[in-house]
């Protein structure tokens, strides 16, 4: 039996802290930029990546996709090899009868961000799935109330510059009944929410959800909004690289839909663990019926090596 109450603090306010300008890849119009932005394959004068294009690992740039088209399901279920760089350490397909707890901590309790409790037994894994249930309960570990299902990666698999990747679907009862997602956050592991919290796909529509890298203080973060069919299955990856850099795939592994060129201050290089969470969005639902489950297919975790 594994209990682990952890007090995660989510917000999702725009950040007051500084102007911004998205420019193509959600850059602060603050930050200076760096030589190492430029492209070595492109002659002439740069201060950045040119608009369309993304830079490799030789600081070679090249034309990345810019359409805008929504995908409608991931059509691979195979498990994606790992990044350029980076080396695999954990993958989970979920093929036993329970959570793995030589991997995971399930969570245990009350958030600070949600009136629903977190309960073990929500974590249901059976054919090759994990399911994390979203529903109302007449009794618990907290009482008659509203219930879902929450659980962190062991220490031994933080890590700094990592890229998660995870294979998803959210099914619900009905269009009223609708948790709050972070599939999947990295949080820090000194429990500082303000330390680099990344909120990669988060949110309680089905049809998308953003990225949030929260730094400094609670009006600090950056933000950037993902459009997909959430009720089919799709397979995102996060990556965190080094040079502070964070790039978001979905369903492509090979071309980012979205790349941020961050600081140490807006991605801090601290070490994080990788979370599936799941709870009530500010309050939970005023009636007792109905349900939510997200199932996970896979999980993978990969150094940058």
């Amino acid at each position: 039996m594994t209990a682990v109450l952890v007090l995660l603090g989510v917000t999702t306010s725009l950040s007051s802290a500084a102007s911004w300008n998205d420019d193509g890849w959600g850059r602060l119009a603050m930050q200076s930029y760096k030589s190492s932005d430029r492209c070595q394959n492109i002659s002439g004068v740069q201060k950045k990546v040119p608009a369309g294009h993304d830079r490799d690992g030789s600081g070679n740039c090249y034309p990345t996709s810019t359409t805008t088209t929504t995908p409608t399901t991931s059509t691979s279920t195979a498990v994606p090899a790992p990044q350029a760089g980076f080396t695999r350490v954990l993958a989970d397909e979920f093929n036993g009868t329970s959570v793995d707890t030589a991997k995971w901590s399930p969570y245990s309790g009350k958030l600070s961000s949600s009136d629903g409790c977190n309960e073990p037994d929500n974590l249901q894994v059976a054919g090759g799935v994990l399911t994390q249930l979203f529903a109302y309960q007449s009794s618990g570990v907290c009482g008659a109330g509203w219930y879902h299902g929450s659980m962190m990666v062991n220490q031994a698999y933080a890590g700094n510059n990592q890229s998660v990747t995870v294979r998803f679907r959210v099914r619900n009862s009905d269009s009223s009944t609708q948790a709050h997602r972070i599939i999947p956050m990295r949080w820090p592991d000194d429990s500082d929410w303000f330390n680099g919290e990344s909120d990669y796909c988060e949110g309680s529509d089905l049809t998308g959800c953003s990225t949030f890298l929260h730094y400094k203080d609670s009006s600090s973060q950056v933000q950037q909004s993902h459009n997909f069919d959430m009720t089919q299955w799709h397979t995102l990856r996060a990556t965190q690289k080094a040079g502070n850099d964070v790039q978001i795939f979905i369903d492509d592994m090979a071309v980012p839909r979205w790349s941020y060129d961050g600081s140490t201050t807006t991605v801090p290089d601290v070490l994080k663990r990788t979370v599936l969470q799941q709870e009530c969005e500010s309050s939970c639902p005023s009636g007792t019926s109905g349900w939510e489950r997200i199932e996970v297919d896979f999980v993978t975790i990969d150094n940058q090596s």
